[in-house]
């Protein structure tokens, strides 16, 4: 059976996170260039979304290059539901680095 997907490597991240059998971490930028050459046996990268609010530079190079083999979870810390109003611009902003990245999960600080 062939299953296709726009992320397909990913896809199949997911799906072995679904059935309770994968680990992530959190990517940090001193660690881009060691994943890129060792592709460790890992289910997903936990990225901040905050961290991939600009427009381009060298985060979003290798974020791409390691989202073509991992699946992703982007976890925000900027939105502040359970506070003040919501930043229009901040929304947009996410907005950006999901529709970029499409990750498998998303998750967001309340307060």
């Amino acid at each position: 059976m062939t299953v296709s997907s726009h992320h397909s490597p990913s896809w199949h991240a997911a799906s072995a996170c679904r059935t309770g059998a994968c680990t992530g971490l959190g990517l940090k930028p001193q660690h881009f260039g060691q994943i890129l050459d060792q592709r460790p046996s890992l289910g997903f990268f936990e990225i901040h979304a905050e961290n991939y609010m600009g427009a381009g530079g060298p985060f979003h190079h290798y974020l791409s290059r390691i989202r073509e083999h991992y699946a992703l979870s982007v976890h925000g810390v900027g939105l502040s539901i359970g506070g003040s109003d919501l930043d229009p611009a901040h929304l947009e902003r996410l907005a950006t680095v999901l529709a970029r990245y499409e990750p498998e999960w998303f998750s967001e600080h309340l307060a």
